[in-house]
């Protein structure tokens, strides 16, 4: 099992280069989703341009947060990071059975449960009980803020790209 946001870009390559493997794509509310990169990143929401914190910005995600890994255009960072989402939500419509989308809030409410239906999904056995570790975060939480006031004037900007997309898949923003 390997867990890495940066394949969903290359999950239809991966699975046509090994076809009898199978996949599981999360999907998040995208005003959520943006405001916890920007947080974890210690970038605000609100900005006109990338106003760096405390926090230094590797190499990595500056190309992402311009748009230079997934050769968007140039464009204000909030349109960017919309447009990678949005990116990244249309490409399990391009992938076969073999990949199942489950939604990071629902999997977020009912841990034991999703992780039982995927497994059982996914023809894996329970091995081992994990249910001491179903809290323990691997990345500092977020903040929470509101996607409204952590955005301010650019919250519609995410709308504007993602809100068709965000809607099929029961967000709203």
């Amino acid at each position: 099992i390997v867990k890495e946001p940066g394949l969903t870009f290359v999950a239809p390559t991966l699975l046509a280069h090994f076809p009898r493997s199978r996949a599981v794509t999360v999907v998040r509310n995208p005003w959520h989703n943006i405001r916890s990169l920007l947080e974890r990143l210690d970038l605000r929401g609100d900005a006109d341009r990338v106003i760096p914190g405390a926090r230094r910005i590797n190499r990595t995600w500056q190309s992402i947060l311009a748009g230079t890994d997934l050769g968007l255009p140039p464009a204000h960072y909030i349109d960017i990071l919309a447009a990678r989402w949005l990116r990244a939500a249309q490409i399990p419509e391009r992938l076969d059975a073999r990949n199942i989308v489950i939604r990071y809030e629902d999997f977020a409410r009912e841990k034991r449960a999703s992780i039982e239906t995927l497994a059982k999904a996914l023809d894996l056995p329970a091995a081992a009980d994990i249910s001491a570790k179903l809290d323990h975060a691997f990345q500092p939480r977020g903040r929470g803020t509101d996607p409204k006031a952590f955005f301010g004037e650019n919250y519609e900007r995410i709308g504007a790209i993602c809100g068709a997309k965000a809607s099929q898949l029961g967000y709203e923003g």
